[in-house]
């Protein structure tokens, strides 16, 4: 036995607690002027061209044996089928060493 249940009315609807419903709402605040992480139009157009310095590996690892001369050299040489990232930087790092010692 199914019992009926009274339908469920709608709520009366409420004017907005912001505004009156003739008023037209409130224009949105001005967005910051300068938003983080984004440049403006004009900062932009002098990095039309342009790119930032390279850094080399061998200064990222405060080394002077080149880090990718000797990287390339190891893939070249087909010492092995696959040559991790660190691996060009401990040899560079090794061989400077061995060399400083001499």
């Amino acid at each position: 036995s199914h019992r009926s249940r009274p339908p469920i009315k709608p709520a009366p609807l409420a004017a907005h607690p912001i505004h009156h419903p003739i008023q037209p709402p409130p224009p949105p605040p001005n967005p910051p002027a300068h938003v983080a992480g984004e440049k403006k139009k004009e900062e932009m157009a002098g990095w039309k061209g342009q790119r930032k310095k390279a850094v080399t590996r061998s200064v990222k690892a405060g080394l002077q044996f080149p880090v990718g001369r000797i990287g390339r050299y190891l893939k070249q040489g087909r010492y092995a089928q696959r040559i991790g990232s660190g691996a060009p930087v401990y040899l560079a790092a090794v061989l400077e060493y061995l060399a400083a010692e001499v």
